[in-house]
């Protein structure tokens, strides 16, 4: 009993971050990380940041859906945010609840939305179970983020490669055949090193 009054104690709903996030490690086919590498740094910078939000968006959405709503002001504070790390890989998305004054909430009372995350205790001591609204829209979607942000990774760097190629050539001057030719040349190699 006494470890769990010291637990209570300490445990604050309030001092946790309150907000979901998760680590992704980029892997992918050995074609799409070497294109990825030879692009710029601020093509890749807006491919990952993209690929990352999508990815997020399906987190954000359910997280909305389940929130309880009673004035709605937490439901429209609800709020998927990008910060930004030392490099790009420390990029993050979070999906994260609104602060105290965003919810026009007294420092001294409670903070609910981590109350209805994990659920409270009453003044006369009757335990509020939880109506969790971040964790399961977290558990629930983290295999689906994880699928859409590799392909969103896939098609960007593509596209972005497909996009410099092009601009190479028309800077180069090259002729309509010679372009081609050149085309024909990046297929093959890309199928090559698909296989």
């Amino acid at each position: 009993m006494g470890d769990r009054r010291a637990f209570n104690r300490f445990w604050n709903p309030g001092r946790f971050n309150k907000s979901v996030r998760f680590n992704l490690d980029v892997l992918g086919s050995a074609e799409t990380i070497l294109a990825f590498k030879f692009l710029g740094e601020r093509v890749r910078k807006r491919v990952y940041r993209a690929a990352l939000k999508k990815a997020t968006t399906p987190i954000l959405e359910e997280a909305k859906r389940r929130v309880p709503v009673n004035t709605g002001a937490l439901y429209w504070n609800i709020k998927l945010r990008m910060k930004s790390g030392k490099t790009l890989f420390q990029t993050t998305a979070v999906v994260e609840t609104p602060t105290r004054k965003r919810l026009n909430l007294s420092p001294e009372g409670g903070y609910y939305p981590a109350s209805l995350e994990f659920g409270w205790r009453t003044k006369s001591g009757t335990k509020i179970p939880p109506r969790a609204y971040m964790r399961p829209a977290f558990h629930n979607n983290k295999g689906l983020a994880t699928r859409i942000f590799k392909e969103q990774m896939r098609i960007g760097v593509e596209k972005s490669a497909k996009r410099a190629k092009n601009k190479f050539m028309r800077k180069a001057g090259l002729t309509a055949s010679r372009r081609r030719r050149i085309g024909r040349s990046f297929r093959r190699l890309r199928r090559r090193l698909a296989s």
